[in-house]
């Protein structure tokens, strides 16, 4: 993760957050009137919500406190189906966009669950179907490649296990780009998917589609919380 003492590249955010460094101040020491606008959290999950895998009592009650407050959360992540499913149910979040912006899950009443994906029912089978395709060139490309552990809970992505050897996780990644997929590396996976989306696309898409925000237009009432990647 980024150095919080590391100057960021401010032009596009709030710069009461900043002191004149450009370093981002503690968020407690800003004022009420700073957030006094936000109707929604966004916001990563992996060493974010979580540290070292875990999310602690105190985060997941500040959660059940925004929601208690009005305040919409929705982590924004790239982690499987299988977990968003059980965060959409469980957690108190809004709602969950999944698998880098494959998916997007949000409680339906009690104990249903509304699933929209990016691509249409017509189409979802034949990704899928291709994504094992490329994984199998994949790893005959690079014969170390290892699936990621939570494979068998993903839905429109393929993920490999990252490797200690930068040399295989960039063959990997050659190998997945070589193949028509588009691609990116966290602190967890090496990632593959199919189609023109990223996480910042489903987010302009659940945004206006659920809650009739532009996100360029709207981002005073928008908080986003995590790293900058896509």
């Amino acid at each position: 993760m980024r150095d919080p003492k590391t100057p960021l590249d401010t032009d596009n955010t709030d710069q009461r957050l900043f002191d004149k460094r450009g370093v981002m101040e503690n968020l407690a020491a800003a004022s009420r009137s700073t957030f006094a606008g936000i109707r929604f959290v966004l916001t990563d999950m992996d060493e974010t919500l979580t540290y070292k895998g875990r999310m602690s009592a105190r985060t997941y009650d500040a959660l059940e406190r925004l929601q208690g407050a009005g305040i919409h959360v929705i982590p924004v992540t790239a982690a499987p189906a299988g977990w968003c499913d059980q965060m959409a149910r469980m957690w108190p979040v809004d709602g969950v966009i999944g698998e880098n912006g494959g998916l997007f899950f949000r409680r339906d009443g009690e104990h249903g669950l509304a699933r929209r994906y990016w691509h249409g029912d017509a189409d979802r089978e034949n990704v899928h179907d291709r994504l094992l395709e490329i994984a199998d060139q994949v790893r005959a490309r690079v014969p170390s490649a290892q699936w990621a552990d939570d494979q068998a809970f993903r839905l429109t992505t393929i993920a490999f296990a990252r490797s200690a050897d930068a040399d295989a996780n960039g063959a990997i990644v050659a190998a997945l780009r070589a193949a028509g997929a588009r691609t990116t590396i966290n602190n967890l996976w090496i990632l593959g998917w199919l189609g023109d989306y990223d996480k910042l696309a489903m987010t302009r898409r659940v945004m206006a589609e659920n809650y009739g925000i532009d996100i360029e237009t709207g981002r005073d009432v928008i908080l986003y919380c995590g790293e900058l990647d896509q």
